[in-house]
């Protein structure tokens, strides 16, 4: 019922629920808007409060993708991955449309990867950037991967340092970590040591191990710009609870 949203009438029905369980139309009545339809999809496909019904969660997602929802288009999409790749990019394709960001990163991933259809790198790296566009920070990342590697656009290290930085802004760890590589090496922007161990932190801080390793490093330098050894030590230790094997074998060789 939460999903049908707080309607009187409704809740004092004898069993709303059940019509909702044979059609999805019915539901469509019960529930005055997509997005609640798309709540109640969720408690089915998630088994929140009731039993699971991938079925009816597929009719409800379907529903709410026909009413423009573009979350419900990439949650069916999820729901039919793994027996109609084909299918899937499409519903990835109008999610996207509907500006979904979610959608709009799976869309670009599912033409990079040639899921149910040829790669089409310069076609993910347009869903990628509308993904980004709309706020979402690994959307930036998988754009800038393409813009470093030059795969699908013309290479530019210093648009993709840009929207590795977007997307480390937006929580996206992965961006914050590939933000801090690239200002500490230098590959096509200027070196950035201070710039490049915030980047890291806060990579650390949103869950790469990768990056936690990375401001280790920097903050044990011998010639740091922040030398700090007991805060390097920290960050060994999580970036090896991370599973980030590297540190954890630089822990062990501190231990012995």
């Amino acid at each position: 019922m939460v999903g049908c949203g707080a309607n009187e009438p409704v809740m004092r029905s004898d069993d709303p629920l059940a019509q909702c369980r044979r059609d999805a139309s019915a539901c469509a009545a019960l529930c005055p808007t997509a997005t609640a339809c798309l709540e109640l999809a969720g408690a089915h496909a998630d088994d929140r409060g009731e039993a699971q019904d991938l079925e009816l969660a597929a009719r409800l997602y379907e529903h709410a993708c026909d009413a423009g929802l573009g979350a419900g288009c990439t949650e069916l999409a999820i729901l039919r991955e793994p027996e109609d790749p084909t299918g899937t990019r499409r519903l990835h394709a109008r999610g996207c449309a509907a500006d979904d960001p979610t959608a709009c990163r799976n869309s670009g991933v599912a033409m990079q990867r040639g899921v149910g259809a040829p790669p089409d790198a310069a076609a993910a790296a347009i869903a990628y950037g509308r993904a980004c566009e709309l706020g979402d920070g690994p959307g930036c990342t998988f754009l800038a991967n393409l813009l470093d590697e030059g795969e699908g656009v013309p290479r530019d290290g210093a648009r993709a340092l840009v929207h590795f930085e977007l997307a480390c802004d937006r929580g996206d760890a992965q961006g914050c970590h590939n933000a801090g590589t690239k200002l500490r090496d230098g590959r096509d922007v200027a070196v950035d040591r201070r710039r490049a161990l915030d980047r890291s932190d806060r990579g650390c801080a949103l869950g790469s191990g990768a990056a936690c390793f990375d401001a280790a490093l920097d903050y044990g330098r011998s010639d740091a710009v922040v030398p700090d050894r007991a805060r390097a030590e920290q960050r060994v230790r999580e970036a090896c609870e991370l599973g980030f094997e590297p540190a954890c074998a630089l822990a062990r060789a501190a231990g012995r």
